[in-house]
């Protein structure tokens, strides 16, 4: 007969002794040793070894015998825990490094109340959503609630996750990312396992993983953890008047993960409703199918959260000092060479959305809104628009040719050959000069310098008195704002 263990429980095998964890198959006895963490566990297949597995317990402390420095530490770290255990229900505050606000953790004791873990915290920008995510996160680890994590966000914000987890939550991840890939294959030790079945915990682009290309859609849904976390989670709702889209892939993929019942996840964002009803009744549905069609909010209660910076500024005796933005207008006034420029960009994006009158509405709306682009990048201060010009311009899909000196800049003389390279295949009336003309902006605006620009200069005396007046500056974009 096979020997039953309970969790939590001592037992001694392969000459060690071991912690008892949670079964997850009955034949399979999963340990962890005492002086390691959860990456060391191992499973012992008792129909084999079950006989060699025997229970065991500390020996009692005595004051003659005071023992090594690995039964000291055990014991300390014993009652350091009882005593953690008895000043709080939370697993995880041994764990992590931040000092949570009373206010975040409302998230964590709703999604202690569900089973599973289904819950949208659409909190306000500055409220502490990660963190909110991140102590959920790891309390259900510590619980043995959930065994892995996968974190599903834009690529822009991937290496900003793993490091809150790692530094913040001890949660160690990797990046699964097209850069990272073939690392990632090569580190594993079994190569009968996807990536996303092989590491425990990774944060991985939304975009990257919804990708049939090399099959890592399929990889992925067969493969992916029992607890998902999706950042910015209203760009994966269902997009209204049953368009398909990137938005629709997404939502699809997201779909398919919560089919699985016993999987948790955990939806952030802070713009939950973008004014499409139908859109955010199927970030809803993805809590839980009823919920898409439900209209009483009493049943939306146990799933969401929501909640201003001035809803949490002052809860449970708690005031939280959020910084108070003091926005003021500077003017400035348009002159010399960048005056003719701006006139000069300005005739050209009004040619352009004029010229594409007889074009179909999606490419009439891609012409007016690529002209709204390219004014708000010329009227940005930061110096040195030769690199960001072009691609404005038309380059985006084909990057411009990089100079040998600096291969994040652009050659004036370079990007304008290749625009009219680009432009002389085009078979438009007028091709021909609207790339003179763009090569004519891409050589302008690289001959005027940082110094030269108006804004730039506004912002530098601004940014000045802000210093004479001692106050913390903090960089947002391209323009500094005071926090007071």
């Amino acid at each position: 007969m096979e020997p039953s263990f309970c969790p939590g429980s001592l037992v001694r095998a392969r000459g060690r002794d071991w912690i008892v964890l949670p079964a997850r198959e009955p034949s399979v006895l999963h340990l962890r040793p005492l002086t390691r963490g959860q990456a060391d566990q191992i499973g012992i297949y008792l129909p084999l070894e079950g006989n060699h597995v025997t229970s065991t317990q500390f020996v009692p402390p005595d004051a003659a015998r005071p023992g090594d420095a690995t039964g000291v530490m055990a014991l300390f770290n014993a009652a350091r825990l009882s005593l953690r255990s008895g000043a709080a229900p939370f697993r995880s505050l041994g764990r992590i490094s931040v000092t949570p606000r009373p206010y975040q953790f409302v998230p964590l004791i709703m999604g202690l109340r569900l089973d599973p873990v289904r819950l949208l915290i659409a909190d306000d920008v500055g409220v502490g959503k990660t963190i909110e995510a991140g102590m959920i996160a790891r309390e259900l680890l510590d619980r043995g609630i959930a065994r892995r994590l996968a974190v599903l966000t834009p690529a822009h914000l991937c290496d900003q996750w793993e490091r809150e987890l790692r530094e913040k939550f001890a949660i160690e991840s990797v990046l699964v990312q097209p850069s990272q890939m073939a690392r990632l294959e090569r580190e594993r030790s079994r190569q009968d396992v996807s990536v996303y079945g092989y590491y425990p915990n990774f944060v991985a682009s939304i975009d990257f993983v919804k990708s049939e290309r090399g099959g890592h859609r399929d990889a992925f849904l067969r493969d992916a953890p029992d607890l998902i976390i999706v950042d910015e989670a209203h760009i994966a709702a269902r997009p209204g008047g049953g368009e398909r889209g990137i938005e629709h892939q997404r939502h699809e993929l997201l779909r398919e993960l919560v089919k699985d019942a016993s999987r948790h996840v955990i939806l952030v964002t802070a713009t939950p409703h973008s004014g499409i009803e139908e859109s955010f009744r199927s970030l809803l549905g993805l809590l839980d199918p009823e919920l898409e069609r439900e209209t009483e909010r009493k049943k939306l209660l146990p799933h969401v959260i929501q909640r201003r910076r001035q809803d949490v500024e002052k809860w449970l005796g708690s005031k939280t000092p959020f910084p108070a933005r003091d926005s003021k207008e500077q003017r400035y006034e348009l002159a010399g060479d960048y005056h003719k420029l701006f006139t000069d960009v300005l005739d050209y994006c009004r040619e352009t959305v004029e010229a594409g009158r007889q074009l179909r509405a999606p490419q009439q709306r891609v012409r007016h809104w690529a002209a709204i682009a390219l004014l708000r990048c010329l009227l940005s201060q930061l110096a040195g628009k030769t690199r960001e010009l072009p691609l404005e311009l038309g380059c985006g899909e084909h990057p411009c040719p990089r100079t040998a000196e600096s291969p994040s800049a652009v050659h004036p003389r370079a990007c304008g050959e290749h625009i009219r390279a680009r432009y002389s295949s085009v078979s438009q009336s007028g091709s021909s000069a609207r790339a003179d003309t763009l090569s004519r902006l891409c050589k302008a605006d690289a001959g005027i310098g940082a110094r030269r620009r108006p804004k730039c200069r506004r912002d530098a005396d601004h940014t000045r008195s802000i210093m004479d007046e001692r106050l913390p500056l903090k960089f947002s974009g391209s323009s500094p704002h005071r926090s007071r």
